[in-house]
């Protein structure tokens, strides 16, 4: 870990002199934050401009864009910024962007590389920015999490009593592949963490290499999908479950992961092993890896059922094009997470009259919600029903991942 953050800090400047003074000028850069900023009121600044796409007279509520509109339209209210070269300021500027990027996203595998990549690489490849500035941005995302505290001894206290360890290892270990997202397609980047977490797994996961190998594009995607779960799982006895669950679950769900799992959400990119795999929107399941790992303790397969049905779900509500190759619309599933799958989620709702649903929120949306059955048959909006009922299993509780689900049909 310390290898990794030494690493990124003496990638992000090009001598020692102009990253102590870069970084010097970053802390009190921060510390002007305000909870809003009116971007129509700011002095000079032309009614009919906006910032980011939005509207002049905006209230910009996030205090990094707002930061990032005071440092772009109006620099010269921050003395120590003004006063560095071009290159330093665009440095600065990119840690105060808004760049869509998710490290717990990624190191779990949650989302796909378009929700995780997508605004990042554009400023990078609009700016012409380089590698360093992504190391850049890492420092001060470290800085930045010790910050937050009242004082400095709070902020050791943090990354010591507060913040998981195996988390924060994670979160270190993936800066220096994303610092590669300068000269990297996306698509290619999360493959390439992907297949380093699955060696790394290989050497902790009993018989993993008793799989049998990918031998054509549907079994590739089986194995993308595959590789996003074991990631998802993060411990060894969970990723365990899902390696032994994967053979037992009907071909049926094993296809419904790999056809959806496999999908980037990066328009014109698919992953070097499933070229056919495109067309979108891609998913991103939001709270998988807690449900997963929750669920793990009952049994993994039916956990791993459940997904699948969500993602079939979710695909009835928004179809696939070819002209929505480029989007990820986010499903929540919260609702699910701690529920115990068999008696709350199979079967308790259903003998009181409700039952699970996915709900289409927005175009970008979903959420899995649990819905009075008279509800939901007056409900005007978009909705697909979750085939979640006890009958669908056949399985006991408390088999810890041992359970055999009954066949591939669905009621």
């Amino acid at each position: 870990m310390r290898k990794s953050l030494s690493t990124s800090a003496s990638t992000c400047v090009k001598s020692k002199s102009e990253g102590t003074l870069t970084t010097t000028a970053l802390s009190p850069v921060s510390e002007r934050r305000r909870p809003d900023v009116t971007d129509a009121s700011h002095e000079g600044l032309d009614e009919d401009d906006g910032y980011l796409g939005m509207a002049a007279g905006t209230t910009i509520h996030d205090h990094d864009i707002a930061l990032g509109y005071v440092l772009a339209r109006d620099g010269g209210a921050i003395p120590c910024f003004e006063r560095l070269d071009a290159r330093q300021r665009a440095a600065i500027q990119f840690t105060q962007a808004e760049l869509g990027f998710n490290h717990g996203q990624l190191v779990q595998a949650e989302a796909p590389p378009g929700a995780l990549f997508s605004s990042m690489k554009r400023l990078l490849d609009a700016g012409g920015l380089p590698q360093a500035d992504v190391a850049f941005y890492f420092v001060h995302w470290v800085t930045d999490l010790a910050g937050a505290e009242p004082t400095p001894a709070a902020g050791m206290e943090k990354f010591v009593l507060k913040f998981p360890q195996s988390v924060f290892v994670s979160l270190v270990s993936s800066m220096s592949l994303v610092q590669r997202l300068a000269t990297t397609p996306p698509a290619a980047l999360f493959y390439d963490f992907l297949s380093e977490a699955w060696l790394a797994a290989a050497r902790r996961i009993t018989d993993i290499s008793a799989l049998p190998s990918p031998t054509s594009g549907e079994s590739w995607r089986q194995r993308v999908a595959l590789m996003r779960l074991v990631v998802q799982a993060q411990t060894v006895n969970v990723q365990q479950m899902v390696c032994d669950a994967w053979p037992v679950l009907p071909a049926e769900d094993r296809v419904s992961l790999g056809e959806e799992m496999a999908l980037t959400g990066v328009a014109g990119e698919t992953y070097e092993k499933t070229p056919e795999c495109a067309g979108g929107p891609a998913f991103l399941v939001y709270y998988s890896p807690a449900f997963i790992k929750i669920a793990a303790h009952e049994s993994m397969v039916v956990a791993l059922r459940m997904l699948a049905e969500i993602y079939r779900a979710a695909r009835r509500l928004w179809p696939r094009t070819s002209d929505d190759a480029g989007k990820t619309v986010t499903i929540h599933i919260g609702k699910l997470r701690g529920l115990r799958i068999f008696s709350e989620v199979a079967t308790t709702p259903y003998l009181a009259g409700r039952m699970w649903v996915l709900k289409r929120q927005s175009d970008n949306e979903g959420v899995v919600e649990c819905e009075e059955l008279d509800k939901m048959l007056s409900s005007s909006g978009p909705a697909a029903v979750l085939h979640f009922w006890s009958s669908m299993y056949d399985a006991q509780e408390g088999t810890g991942g041992e359970a055999s689900p009954v066949g591939a049909g669905r009621v």
